[in-house]
């Protein structure tokens, strides 16, 4: 399955998170660990050497899951990873293992930034014969801010937040 189609899958689903939780969270998992994690879960045959390096292994790529890959939502008491959502089989048993490692892990903060696009959508490559290889990336572009509307609310409820966060990793 094409990449383009496995990031909307994503997107569409951490809008999902972001429209029926009230925080966003992430979770203490090591976020090398999550990049190996996806890179190595993938079989073979779609993960196969291009040039120096496996078909899935982009910088780019491990940069947005080091920065945003261990956010997570609680819905219905439930902890939802942004990875939470079922794909065809090329990325199925990156995702199936990425999503235990994040279940198995403990929230530690509320997520914050002041970024409304995360990541880049494309990197194009120029070859010595002039054809252009366009490589499809991780990129979320979110309408709100999430800095400003979660500052907002941390200023609000910033006695809790700790409390919360207990009862949450008691779930």
């Amino acid at each position: 399955m094409n990449f383009k189609y496995f990031n909307t899958h994503l997107q569409k689903n951490f809008k999902v998170l972001a429209a029926k939780s009230t925080h966003l969270f992430t979770v203490n998992v090591d976020t090398e660990l999550l990049c190996e994690t996806y890179l190595n879960s993938f079989p073979s045959e779609y993960n196969t050497i291009f040039r120096e390096r496996r078909t899935h292994d982009c910088s780019n790529c491990k940069n947005f899951i080091r920065n945003y890959g261990n956010i997570v939502a609680i819905i219905d008491n439930k902890m939802i990873s942004i990875w939470d959502f079922e794909y065809d089989l090329e990325y199925s048993p990156s995702l199936t293992a990425i999503q235990n490692l994040i279940h198995k892990s403990k929230i530690i903060e509320v997520f914050v930034t002041k970024e409304t696009t995360w990541g880049t959508d494309k990197n194009n490559e120029l070859l010595a014969d002039g054809k252009v290889i366009t490589w499809g990336i991780f990129i979320f572009n979110l309408k709100v801010n999430l800095y400003q509307h979660q500052k907002i609310q941390l200023k609000k409820f910033k006695v809790i937040i700790a409390q919360i966060i207990q009862h949450l990793n008691l779930l």
